[in-house]
């Protein structure tokens, strides 16, 4: 059941999702990575955006010739085909059958690449221990909960080979009180919509993770490149809110047409709301190493 709830999150057929997709989301299923030299590409869409951010992640993941790696969360399989460009044997694990097919669809004939409908949080269901060198999540598991996310640390630290490394990009809560949340999403709305219940401490994911035997290689803060997309987000919408310059959206952007004026209106209470959410997070990627 929750794979199915998570697929109809992405499918684009709630409103933000549909906003997003009209905006140029491509196949990838993250928020992606804003430079300010480059924003100029926004005239293209979003998706110059979330390969960046996968190719930044990847970067710390250093993927090597003959490496094993688990690509968890891996959605549409763009970051997974990306990873096994370097030579990795490379294996992406989602929850939802539709993402998949879909990736089986796209990537799956590369000799060096294979796909598994399952569960991140038990990978002892596809890997056995001490097997795997490298473990890659991007974006993922803010879905899990609390205890998801604890299963997930001693799921990877089960299966890495000692010396292995697993990178973990994920928007975390900026205080100890994860809680907090009530306070700016006091309707549940928010995360009604992307299938969550509490974003994990920025400090819990090293504690955590520390506690189970890792060693904490480095912390990166990536939230101000990513998160100042909200701002554009809540512009468009704003926009969108008056027929001359919807229309100039429009012009600059046939897509946004498919998206209804009394639509443009939920929309804008929706991006405000997640302005107030995602403006107390941080965006964090961590590299973690099994001794």
């Amino acid at each position: 059941m929750k794979s199915i709830h998570l697929a109809n999150t992405y499918n684009g057929s709630k409103l933000p999702v549909k906003f997003l997709t009209a905006s140029g989301w491509g196949p990838l299923l993250n928020l992606g990575y804003f430079e300010i030299m480059r924003l100029p590409f926004l005239i293209g869409g979003l998706n110059h955006f979330q390969r960046h951010l996968v190719k930044k992640s990847v970067e710390l993941l250093n993927p090597q010739p003959n490496e094993s790696i688990l690509d968890l969360a891996c959605g549409n399989g763009w970051t997974t085909q990306f990873i096994a460009q370097h030579g990795s044997k490379t294996t992406g694990l989602d929850l939802c059958e539709p993402h998949i097919k879909s990736a089986q669809s796209s990537f799956g004939k590369a000799g060096n690449i294979r796909f598994i409908q399952g569960d991140a949080t038990h990978l002892e269901n596809v890997a056995t221990p001490n097997s795997i060198d490298k473990i890659h999540c991007l974006e993922a598991a803010f879905h899990f909960g609390p205890e998801g996310r604890k299963a997930l640390l001693n799921s990877a630290f089960h299966v890495l080979k000692p010396g292995g490394t697993f990178v973990l990009v994920d928007i975390t809560w900026r205080t100890n009180d994860p809680e907090q949340i009530d306070n700016v999403d006091p309707e549940n709305r928010f995360r009604e919509t992307w299938q969550m219940e509490l974003f994990e401490p920025f400090e819990s994911y090293s504690k955590n993770a520390k506690a189970i035997g890792f060693v904490e290689r480095q912390i990166l803060d990536w939230t101000k490149p990513v998160m100042r997309v909200l701002n554009l987000f809540a512009l468009i919408g704003f926009m969108a809110q008056h027929s001359l310059t919807r229309k100039a959206l429009e012009i600059a952007r046939s897509e946004y047409s498919a998206i209804a004026e009394h639509e443009w209106k939920v929309l804008l209470q929706e991006l405000r709301l997640s302005q107030r959410v995602l403006g107390q997070s941080r965006y964090a990627a961590y590299i973690f190493t099994k001794p």
